[in-house]
């Protein structure tokens, strides 16, 4: 790194930047919350998504 004698400080003030947004990237990608996979839905929606509105493939006989 011969080309960055001369310029010391902006090399650090570079580093520093770079630190500081590196570390924030990885402190937002962990803050998220987790994301769960819902299969049954996932499934649900992919079988039965072409079921017309009002037309239901279970009845429920309510007393």
């Amino acid at each position: 790194m011969l080309w960055s004698v001369g310029f010391g400080g902006r090399m650090t003030v570079v580093k520093l930047l770079l630190s500081f947004f590196i570390l924030h990237s990885f402190c937002e990608a962990s803050n998220q919350p987790p994301r769960f996979q819902n299969y049954f839905f996932h499934s649900y929606l992919l079988i039965y998504e072409n079921t017309p509105v009002g037309e239901s493939f279970s009845v429920c006989d309510c007393i």
